[in-house]
């Protein structure tokens, strides 16, 4: 949503018949900002304290909008002599457009635009015609046909569509092109509250954004249509900016583009949204350090990099050594061989979990299902899967005791990446593609390509174990 600042009426819970003047602003990096003056100033008394939560805020702005805000906390209060003053309040989501009971109304239809969507549709809604007049004149006809709108996948209740906007109001070609628009639709059969919307489809579908646009995306335009209305309600939330959102950005930055999957998009996005548990723990621990590796310290970076492998390991992972059954005859037969109560008190205790397979175990087998890459992006395998179980190890106990090969700065940066890089591959595979498909499409994306490189370089197979 654009960023403005409006005055309006408002409505407080703990005045609801009167009016209150305020002025409203809005960006994506804030929220709202919404300052109501009190006292002689305002002509209302001061009742809310400092940090105070408002579960919902109603007004009119002076455009006609009107507005909710929703979770808004009081976070300053003014008082200048002789008791004029105002209060300030922050609310990190709001529907514009509407006057909404409740803080969670159930919708039916969603809309949403990102930054980089269109640039990862690909696709441009114009066609040029030359026409001829004579030997020294040529004119060019410029024609603005959006393409069809496309359903992009159907799931249990639910669907996905692409819709195409362009607008001939212009007839520049630069023009052209920013007139040109997607949005992405979601058609509930049945109506879901807004906070399980953004929950099972909105997040995901910004993670599947940024994961294959390989960095980070925002949300440009977000609307909702709630249950037995007609009227779109666009919706503001706070949020982090593309670093490069007004930027055009080519496949080759791309670790995914709608034009590699064309053919696949359906079943691709389906099992995005679709993904639950240990994958969507790891999918949001990569998008998170993917999107922002500046915002983490290196440790940390590495640790939750380490987090997700971990996680996604477990996926669809055999976590026994040997079947439930046997391990329970094993267990059995050893304590029953123990006389003495405390050493079987002891032994039950240590063979609890005696039947899991560790950690190491579960990434050598995702490591094998991702396939030959993994080769091409550590030729030591060997030592880069020991890296990465020994620092794990340190930087989560942070215990000297467990140190052998600790690394610090840009190589444990560079390790990092590769972590990353493993996390890409093996998603990749969670999404269908085959061991064969991941080397070309990881070397095909730019900046997968140059850590691939870094990588390669520390764990090459000159360097010793």
């Amino acid at each position: 949503m654009d960023t403005f600042e409006l005055a309006g009426q408002w409505w407080l819970p703990e005045s609801p018949n009167e009016r209150k003047i305020g002025l409203i602003k809005y960006s994506d990096e804030d929220g709202f900002t919404l300052k109501i003056p009190f006292g002689n100033l305002g002509n209302l008394p001061h009742s809310t304290e400092v940090g105070e939560r408002v579960p919902i805020l109603l007004g009119i702005l002076i455009n006609g909008n009107n507005v909710t805000l929703v979770d808004a906390v009081m976070t300053n209060m003014k008082l200048n002599f002789p008791g004029a003053g105002s209060e300030e309040y922050k609310s990190l989501l709001g529907f514009i457009g509407s006057i909404e009971s409740e803080s969670n109304p159930q919708i039916k239809q969603l809309q949403v635009n990102f930054s980089h969507l269109r640039d990862w549709v690909g696709l441009r809604p114009g066609k040029t015609k030359m026409v001829e007049d004579n030997e020294t004149l040529i004119s060019i006809d410029y024609h603005y046909e959006p393409p069809l709108e496309t359903e992009l996948t159907v799931g249990d209740g639910w669907k996905i569509r692409l819709r195409h906007k362009a607008d001939t109001t212009r007839f520049s070609m630069k023009g052209f092109w920013l007139m040109h628009d997607c949005n992405l639709i979601l058609d509930l059969d049945e109506p879901l509250q807004f906070d399980k919307v953004e929950e099972r489809f909105l997040i995901p579908l910004w993670q599947f954004m940024s994961f294959c646009i390989d960095r980070r995306t925002h949300i440009q335009e977000l609307k909702i249509l709630p249950f037995g209305q007609t009227n779109w309600i666009e919706v503001g939330r706070s949020q982090r900016q593309s670093a490069i959102s007004g930027d055009f950005l080519m496949e080759c930055n791309m670790l995914l583009s709608m034009q590699q999957i064309s053919n696949r998009t359906d079943e691709i996005l389906r099992r995005w949204i679709e993904f639950k548990g240990d994958e969507r723990r790891a999918i949001s621990l990569l998008v998170g350090i993917n999107n922002d590796p500046a915002s983490f310290y290196s440790d940390l970076r590495f640790l939750a990099a380490s987090q997700a492998l971990e996680a996604m390991s477990r996926v669809d992972a055999n976590e026994n050594e040997l079947p439930d059954d046997e391990f329970e005859r094993r267990f059995s037969v050893v304590l029953n061989s123990l006389e003495d109560s405390k050493v079987r008190d002891w032994a039950e205790r240590k063979l609890k979990y005696a039947n899991s397979r560790n950690s190491s175990d579960l990434l050598r087998d995702l490591v094998i299902n991702i396939g030959d890459y993994v080769s091409t992006l550590a030729p030591n395998r060997q030592k880069f899967l020991s890296d990465i179980r020994d620092n794990r190890n340190f930087y989560t106990h942070r215990d000297d005791r467990r140190a052998k090969r600790i690394l610090e700065g840009s190589e444990l940066h560079i390790l990092t990446q590769g972590l990353v890089c493993l996390l890409k591959a093996s998603v990749l595979r969670r999404l269908g593609f085959s061991q064969e498909e991941i080397p070309n499409l990881m070397k095909d994306c730019e900046g997968c390509l140059q850590w691939q490189v870094h990588v390669a370089n520390q764990y090459s197979q000159n360097i010793a174990s």
